[in-house]
């Protein structure tokens, strides 16, 4: 189904034509097949993980609710040990055809990307639930350059019956991206509303105590592609500032989920870990450059340092929303520069201040524990 997706996402009247009639056959097929009450299909980062507010709003409704059926569609490399062991829950494969054939039969949809796949699909039969994973920076939809057709199809098209955002800046961006949704509302992202800040998944055996731990993630560059195909990560720093910044800190690595794997023996690879929150609780300062995370640390009071060696390229090909540049955090296009900064950073409190500061019209100021419950009410009402 890969290839298939894969070869679907280039452009052309005879691709498009393609594109239209497979997409009337599933139309077709979601129609006619018998939809299945008290059924959820979870589907997180196209089936890569099992984790963000998929996982959040899975873990709230195994406590709350003893009538459902859960189905949980991942990749067959992903590890399902702490799911499947729970009540009423079914592992189908993500990469399958038969993928969709439990999408039809659920009444209701859970994801933080398109569950069906790009795809139309009888909207009217289903109640979807869209939790986006993040809060956007990055251009999308519409807004985003060199998108093919069938994505940039599938954000025209899309409608869901519950797509939860953090504030009034994500909600204008999720709007527009998305015409065919109306019901986009402020109430929080799920991700954002679990209790177990306090416990760590982080390799402890690999942190040195008596260092401050920082973190590099960056986002993934579409124009950054080998030979075989993968997307890889070429803005890390150079060996001899990871030696340099090895003396003080603790370094970590977590890549994006479309970056093909980095190895290196100056960064403890985090990038497998799926529970961000706890991985972040470990964290005294985030390195990021385009990247939505940049948010999920400011949620846990985690200081940003910008590093966007590529910039002027990003904003040419992807765009932005808000030029790193212009939101007020440390910023570096130089590694010897932010080297130097970080070696130097003495006054972490002031950092977290300014993070703090930056951060706040971004983000949800309610209750987040009520986001939960009115998502297990709309589920239970419909």
């Amino acid at each position: 189904m890969d290839k298939l997706k894969k070869s679907l996402k280039s452009d052309g009247p005879l691709i498009r034509i393609c594109i239209r009639i497979i997409g009337s056959i599933i139309f077709l097929m979601d129609s006619l097949v018998p939809k299945k009450n008290h059924t959820i299909l979870f589907l997180s980062y196209e089936g890569k993980k099992i984790s963000d507010s998929p996982r959040v709003i899975f873990d709230y409704l195994q406590a709350k609710q003893d009538d459902y059926q859960y189905i949980w569609a991942v990749n067959p490399d992903v590890d399902t040990s702490d799911v499947a062991v729970k009540k009423s829950v079914r592992i189908v494969n993500a990469k399958s055809p038969l993928y969709f054939w439990y999408l039809f039969r659920a009444k209701v949809w859970i994801a933080n990307c398109s569950a069906e796949r790009l795809f139309p699909v009888n909207y009217n039969k289903h109640v979807y639930v869209q939790s986006w994973h993040g809060i956007p920076l990055k251009k999308l939809g519409e807004d985003e350059p060199n998108l093919n057709y069938l994505t940039k199809s599938w954000y025209k098209r899309a409608r869901f019956d519950l797509l939860t955002v953090e504030s009034d800046y994500d909600k204008r961006v999720f709007q527009k991206i998305f015409p065919a949704t109306i019901n986009a509302v402020v109430m929080g992202l799920p991700r954002y509303s679990q209790n177990h800040f306090g416990t760590s998944s982080a390799p402890k055996a690999s942190l040195n105590n008596a260092k401050k731990t920082i973190m590099f993630a960056p986002t993934f560059r579409e124009y950054n592609v080998a030979s075989d195909g993968k997307i890889v990560e070429t803005q890390l720093l150079t060996s001899k500032n990871m030696e340099a910044l090895n003396s003080r800190y603790n370094v970590l690595y977590r890549g994006h989920y479309f970056t093909a794997k980095v190895t290196s023996s100056s960064l403890i690879d985090v990038s497998s870990i799926e529970d961000l929150p706890s991985l972040l609780n470990r964290v005294d300062i985030l390195i990021s450059d385009y990247s939505s995370i940049v948010f999920d640390a400011a949620v846990q009071h985690v200081p940003v340092v910008l590093y966007t060696p590529d910039r002027v390229q990003y904003l040419k090909y992807r765009g932005m929303y808000v030029d790193p540049q212009d939101l007020g955090l440390p910023i570096f296009e130089n590694s010897d520069e932010l080297q130097d900064y970080l070696l130097s950073l003495d006054d972490l409190e002031e950092l977290k201040k300014i993070s703090t500061s930056v951060f706040q019209r971004f983000l949800y100021q309610g209750n987040r524990e009520d986001t939960l419950n009115e998502i297990a009410n709309l589920i239970g009402g419909r």
